[in-house]
């Protein structure tokens, strides 16, 4: 037999290392016969006889021929060594005033654990341990005597052998306990970076239908992505013209989108992304925001003054907000009822704390050219995104500000959930996280296309990923912890302007394009009549999802590697779903 063994991926690991790990885990669960039968048959020992020897020791209590043995093990550090020597020490020292003899006690104090301890903290916690325990004839029962010797640093026997495996010894002298278990959990948080939701269920090695599709150990990351939106569900026709913006409701019962035509076009989610209402403009459109409450659609033109507030249910203007002088207008509702409205040409931001009442701003900021608005998600804070390449964050309370220099044009705001970070989007085709409190460049991501056009990104999928739309026709998604690429989705027919995640359904999301199109898309495992059932009980499709994906993938190890190979294959021929992006830049349309 090879001494290297190969994962499927070509990784190569010692065997000797491997079977210790499985005998380990062997005695761990408790079936000690079949661990001593593989360090037969291995001929690989899980531990070394010294620490065999030093165990028995440390579990009977005979700490000074453990600390004997310290000097034939191998530790992680001469460190790590005066760390265990000193461990051991205390424990004789505690063992001496338990048995009353105090003398020895003192003595070994004022040497060997005085040199160990120097710190006149830990001497005096010792003293006081030793001053509290009765002598012998006043106190001649043993449990009554160790209940009074009291210190914080006593620890079980058991917990000072955990210590030494997993901090102290070195792996050649013993496998930790749980080894194997920590590398499980592990796995599990590596697949959890790239699952679209979370879950505290218990984790299936094997992918039983029960448990989360997105943390099954016996399937690699890239042939579990069904849960990932990557598969066009409703093509949105009939926009007449370029579309610039696409934005799902506060709830994500509404789909609005807008653009070069004179119209906004809302969508009812939960019915089929049937068309609710279509909403006339004076011109082409320069921002859309909705309000909390999902009742009015705040939409910004490009050549005129003016912004209409609609009242999704009449179908109507209901406001027209006409306090700048000149377009293109912006406006941004906040999750705590603000409004906040900007003129670029003007140069003029207005904030309103309540917006039901238009009449007089809370706040004006002048001789400030915004190119987008932001709320904080808690309305605290309003973030104004400039043509001067800064991000100014306005305090809502005293209007002190801070500013955030970029340095290049930005094209695209937005703010993570937790207010913490900010996601700018570049003209170079770079789009920066940045830490807002810190104001540190926290990742960039790339990939994508941007030279010409106003393009846009956004966070999705509860915040664990980045979506980002691309003069080429795509939209690309990125894993945010890890900026590795995730998917390049494929269909549109021109520039794809703006994309929108789902706000509750991590499962969802929408593009908008020059093509005159919206896609929404969704999980490939499901048809336009499991997806209408989707959209409104997405938790109770997750079953069949996790069906489909155990029987596709979790059979024999021979048909789980070709299934797992024509699976991906399958991907990549569609929408290049892998760890980086090809230079084959041919369409291949979904249509």
């Amino acid at each position: 037999m090879s001494d290297i063994v190969h994962s499927h991926d070509g990784k190569a690991f010692m065997r000797k290392e491997v079977v210790r790990l499985l005998a380990q885990t062997l005695m761990d669960l408790g079936y000690t016969k079949s661990a001593k039968e593989l360090e037969i048959e291995s001929n690989v020992s899980i531990e070394t006889d010294t620490m065999t020897q030093f165990r028995k020791h440390v579990q009977h209590a005979e700490w000074e021929k453990a600390i004997e043995l310290t000097n034939q093990m191998s530790f992680l550090s001469d460190h790590k060594h005066k760390n265990a020597i000193a461990t051991l020490l205390r424990e004789r020292y505690f063992q001496l005033i338990d048995e009353s003899h105090h003398l020895e006690a003192l003595k070994l104090l004022r040497g060997r654990l005085a040199e160990l301890y120097p710190q006149i903290y830990d001497i005096k916690r010792f003293v006081t341990t030793l001053l509290r325990h009765p002598m012998q004839e006043l106190a001649a029962d043993k449990e009554a005597r160790e209940r009074t010797c009291e210190h914080p640093d006593r620890v079980s026997r058991k917990e000072i052998l955990k210590r030494f495996e997993h901090e102290m010894l070195s792996p050649d002298e013993c496998v930790p306990n749980g080894r194997l278990l920590t590398l499980l959990s592990q796995a599990v948080t590596a697949q959890r970076w790239f699952a679209v939701r979370d879950t505290n269920e218990p984790y299936s090695l094997f992918g039983k239908n029960e448990r989360p599709v997105g943390c099954l150990l016996f399937i690699t990351a890239a042939s579990t992505s069904p849960e990932l939106p990557k598969m066009v569900h409703y093509k949105l026709n009939g926009l007449d013209n370029e579309v610039y913006f696409v934005e799902f409701s506060p709830s994500g019962k509404y789909l609005a989108a807008a653009g070069k035509s004179r119209a906004a076009h809302v969508y009812d989610c939960l019915n089929g992304f049937t068309r609710r209402a279509v909403l006339p403009l004076q011109s082409s459109v320069s921002c859309i925001s909705w309000s909390p409450d999902e009742l009015l659609l705040a939409i910004g033109c490009e050549d005129t003054n003016v912004i209409s507030l609609f009242d999704i249910e009449q179908e109507k203007a209901v406001k027209e907000f006409t306090k700048h002088t000149a377009g293109p207008c912006l406006c941004t509702f906040g999750s705590g009822g603000g409004f906040a409205t900007a003129s670029t040409s003007e140069g003029k931001v207005l904030y309103f704390s309540d917006a039901s009442q238009l009449d007089e701003p809370t706040h004006e900021w002048t001789l400030l050219r915004a190119f987008q608005l932001r709320f904080s998600p808690d309305q605290t804070q309003l973030l104004i995104a400039g043509h001067d390449k800064q991000i100014r964050i306005f305090d809502l309370q005293s209007y002190e500000s801070r500013i955030l220099k970029i340095n290049q044009p930005i094209t695209s705001l937005d703010i993570s959930q937790d207010g913490q970070h900010a996601l700018v989007q570049l003209k170079t085709a770079v789009i920066r996280l940045y830490d807002l409190t810190t104001f540190k460049l926290v990742r960039d991501y790339m990939g994508y296309k941007q030279d010409r056009y106003i393009i846009r990104s956004c966070f999705g999928a509860l915040g664990k990923f980045v979506l980002s739309g691309s003069e080429d026709g795509k939209a690309y998604i990125w894993h945010r912890d890890t900026t590795r690429p995730v998917a390049k989705l494929r269909g549109h027919d021109g520039c794809v302007n703006d994309v929108a995640w789902h706000p509750t359904n991590p499962y969802i999301l929408a593009t908008a394009s020059d093509d005159h199109t919206v896609f929404v898309w969704g999980p490939s495992h499901l048809d336009k009549i499991d997806f209408s059932k989707f959209l409104n009980e997405p938790d109770a499709m997750l079953s069949r999802i996790s069906e489909e994906v155990e029987t596709s993938s979790c059979t024999s190890d021979h048909t789980y590697a070709e299934q797992s190979r024509a699976h991906l294959q399958n991907e990549i021929d569609a929408l290049d779903v892998y760890d980086g992006w090809t230079s084959d830049d041919t369409d291949r349309s979904s249509f």
